[in-house]
């Protein structure tokens, strides 16, 4: 028997000066996340909210970033020259 995790749903998408933000919600764990990619340096940042400050943390993602190290971080991958 194969047993299939629900897909993430996307909430909520903006991208402004740079920065593309998506708000998540894992219906297999019920749990919210945002996603930050800086476009500039192809940053990722990602990580979970409490579903009742969701909104307000994809207006702000970086006021709401965890301190320390956030869930997913990925450093900027540079191309060859």
């Amino acid at each position: 028997m194969l047993i299939t995790q629900p897909p993430t749903r996307e909430l909520d998408h903006r991208d402004c000066d740079g920065y593309d933000v998506t708000l998540l919600w894992h219906p297999d764990t019920d749990r919210v996340s945002v996603a930050v990619i800086d476009e500039r340096t192809g940053e990722v940042l990602m990580y979970g909210v409490d579903p009742a400050d969701a909104l307000a943390a994809f207006h702000h993602p970086y006021a709401y970033a965890p301190s320390g190290e956030p869930a997913i971080a990925e450093p900027a991958i540079s191309s060859p020259e």
